[in-house]
C-alpha cells in the first residue's frame, strides 16, 4: 500500500512597501536594505525547513506503510528460491520421448507425425541441453520411414463407474447412460499472416458480435454449444465475411487458411509450421484419448500438483499456519473441490470493503484491461471488479499463504520480489473481487488460456480458487454443467456460502486444458453477490 502526503507550506514572500508584523514592532519599506536582506534570507530559511521536513516525515510514512506489507529477502534467500525452480527445470519437451517409442508404458500413448516436422521438432529442442539425445532418436527415425514415433503422456478420463463405485454396483443396466450437458468449446486457428476478427453470428442479421482479434498464425478459442454460427473477417472490413462455421460437438477444432494472401515472413513461416506440427499431434491425441487437444503442442504436464480426485466425497486434511481446513472432492471430471470455512465472516467483510473502498468498474471477458484491449460483454458477464494485489492490504497477503497450503505450493512462488535477482514474477495472479448485484451472471466459460505457439514456457491458468464473501438471498450459485454426477444431467451445482472456497484445476495432468472445468454463476436473484478469484 503507497501512500503519499501532501502538505502545503506556506510561501512566504516579502513585497515592496509590505509590513510585516513581529509581535509589537513592525518593519517598512522605510528600513535600511541590510534589514530587509535579512529578513527575506530568514524567511526563505523558515520555509525551506518546513518542506524539508514535511518531505521527511512522507518519505518515512510511505516507507513505513511499504515495509509493513512488503516482506524483503535477503540475497541468500533469493539464491535458494530465484529463479522460480519450476522454470528453472522447465523443458518444453518433457515428457515426450522418441527413444523408446517401441515400449509403451502405461500413462503414455503412441503418437506419429510426418517426418518433414522434423524441423519444428528441433526448434522445440533448441537450447534443452537434456533433450539432445531424444533429439538425435527422432533424426535417426528420418531414415528408417515416412513417419516419426513419440510417446506422450496420457491421462484417461474416469466414468461413471470410476467416480461412485458404490452406486454403480447397484444401477440399473437398462438406465440411460448420464452424459455431460451438449456444451462445447471452440478453438479456431487463424493460419494467415494478417489478423482476423472472429464474430459470433446471433439469429438475426444484425445480431453480431466480436469475439477477439486474432494474431496470424494463432487461435483463439471460446465457450459455446453445438448449432452456434461463428464467421471470420479481415480487421479493416468486418462486413465482409472470409469462412462461416456451424459449430458440431464433433469437430471443435476449426482452422483458417488463406488461398490469396501469401506467407513471406520468416517469422510467421516457422510459427506456421509450429502450428501445422500442433495440428497433426492434436489429430492423434483425439483418436486416443476421445478429447481435442487444446493446448499447443509439446506442452509437458503441470509441474504442480494435484490433489487426488479418485471419487465423489473423497477428502484431504491441510494444515495452514492458522487453522485446518478439510477439502472435499465434489466433482472427479472436472476435478473440484470444497473447502467449508476457509475465510471468516469479518475476513470476508474485511475484503469488501478494501474492494469498495478502491472503487469497481465492468467486468471483462476478453483480453486485459491494463493493456487497454479487454471487453465489456454485459450479455455474457454483468457484474463490477476490481483487483487487489497482496501487498495491498494485510488480509491480501494472509490469503495467499493460506491459497499456497491449498495450491500446495511454495509461498516464495506466489511473490513478487523488489530485488536485481528476481527474474520471474509471481505465479499467481493479483486477487479478483468480484460484484453481482440482483439480476446479474456470468456464463458459462474456462478459465483457463493458451498463450502463442512460439512461448516456450506455455503459461497458462493451472487452478482457481474460488472465495465466497457475501451469499445472496437467492440464486447466485456456481455451475459446473459439464461435470460427470452421479444422478444428474445437470453437472454440479454450489449453493454460494458466506465464507466457502472451492478449488478447481483448469489444467489435466498430461498438460492438455481441462475443457470441462467450463464453469458459471448464476444470475443472483435476490440480494447481492460478492467473490474473490485468486489465479
Amino acid at each position: 500500500m503507497s501512500q503519499k502526503a501532501s502538505p502545503v507550506a506556506r510561501n512566504h514572500e516579502l513585497k515592496k512597501g509590505e509590513i510585516k508584523e513581529d509581535d509589537d514592532d513592525y518593519v517598512s519599506d522605510s528600513d535600511d536594505d541590510e534589514d530587509e536582506e535579512f529578513s527575506i534570507w530568514f524567511e526563505l530559511k523558515t520555509a525551506w525547513k518546513q518542506h524539508f521536513i514535511a518531505i521527511f516525515v512522507a518519505f518515512l510514512a510511505a516507507s513505513m506503510g511499504f515495509f509493513h506489507l512488503q516482506e524483503f529477502t535477503s540475497s541468500a534467500l533469493l539464491k535458494n528460491i530465484l529463479p522460480h525452480a519450476h522454470l528453472e527445470s522447465y523443458r518444453r519437451m518433457a515428457n515426450i520421448s522418441f527413444c523408446d517409442s517401441s515400449d509403451v508404458n502405461e500413462g503414455y500413448f503412441l503418437f506419429e507425425i510426418p517426418k518433414k516436422h522434423l524441423s519444428s521438432l528441433e526448434s522445440h529442442y533448441e537450447g534443452d541441453e537434456f533433450g539432445q539425445q531424444e533429439l538425435k532418436c527422432a533424426q535417426a527415425q528420418t531414415q528408417q520411414g515416412s513417419l516419426l514415433k513419440g510417446l506422450s503422456p496420457l491421462y484417461t478420463t474416469p466414468t461413471l463407474e470410476d467416480i461412485t463405485p458404490i452406486v454403480s454396483a447397484v444401477t440399473n443396466k437398462n438406465e440411460k447412460k448420464i452424459e455431460a450437458a451438449s456444451l462445447s468449446f471452440l478453438d479456431l486457428f487463424n493460419l494467415s499472416p494478417t489478423p482476423k476478427l472472429l464474430f459470433w453470428d446471433g439469429r438475426a442479421v444484425d445480431d453480431q458480435r466480436l469475439v477477439a482479434e486474432i494474431p496470424p498464425m494463432e487461435s483463439i478459442g471460446t465457450a459455446t454449444t453445438p448449432g452456434q454460427s461463428f464467421s471470420l473477417t479481415p480487421v479493416y472490413d468486418a462486413s465482409s465475411s472470409l469462412q462461416r462455421w456451424t459449430v458440431t460437438a464433433d469437430e471443435p477444432i476449426l482452422v483458417y487458411r488463406s488461398e490469396s494472401e501469401k506467407v513471406k515472413d520468416d517469422v510467421l513461416q516457422h510459427k506456421l509450421q509450429l502450428q501445422e506440427l500442433n495440428l497433426v499431434f492434436a489429430r492423434e491425441y483425439l483418436i486416443q484419448t476421445k478429447r481435442p487437444w487444446f493446448s499447443n503442442f509439446p506442452r509437458p504436464p503441470p509441474s504442480h500438483p494435484f490433489w487426488p480426485a479418485d471419487y465423489l466425497g473423497q477428502t484431504h486434511r491441510v494444515t495452514a499456519g492458522d487453522g485446518d481446513f478439510t477439502l472435499k472432492v465434489s466433482s472427479v471430471a472436472p476435478r473440484v473441490l470444497e473447502i467449508d470455512n476457509f475465510l471468516t465472516e469479518q475476513e470476508c467483510q474485511t475484503l469488501i470493503a478494501t474492494a469498495q473502498a478502491k472503487g469497481l468498474h465492468p467486468s471483462t471477458v476478453v483480453g486485459d484491461s491494463a493493456k487497454n484491449n479487454a471487453m465489456v460483454d454485459s450479455t455474457t458477464r454483468s457484474s463490477t471488479t476490481t483487483w487487489l494485489s497482496r501487498t495491498h492490504h494485510e488480509l491480501v497477503d494472509t490469503i495467499y499463504r493460506r491459497a499456497a497450503h491449498v495450491f500446495q505450493v511454495d509461498d516464495a512462488v506466489l511473490r513478487h520480489y523488489h530485488h536485481e535477482d528476481a527474474k520471474y514474477h509471481s505465479l499467481a495472479e493479483e486477487l479478483q473481487i468480484v460484484r453481482y448485484a440482483s439480476g446479474q451472471e456470468y456464463t458459462p466459460h474456462h478459465d483457463y488460456v493458451v498463450p502463442s505457439i512460439s512461448d516456450p514456457h506455455q503459461p497458462s491458468r493451472f487452478a482457481t480458487l474460488l472465495l465466497y464473501l457475501q451469499a445472496p438471498t437467492r440464486g447466485g450459485e456456481t455451475t459446473f454443467p459439464r461435470a460427470l454426477q452421479a444422478h444428474n444431467h445437470d453437472g454440479l451445482v454450489v449453493p454460494p456460502l458466506t465464507g466457502k472456497a472451492i478449488l478447481f484445476y483448469n489444467l489435466l495432468p498430461d498438460g492438455n486444458v481441462d475443457d470441462v472445468s467450463q464453469h458459471g454463476s448464476n444470475a443472483v436473484v435476490d440480494g447481492e453477490k460478492w467473490i474473490a478469484n485468486l489465479w
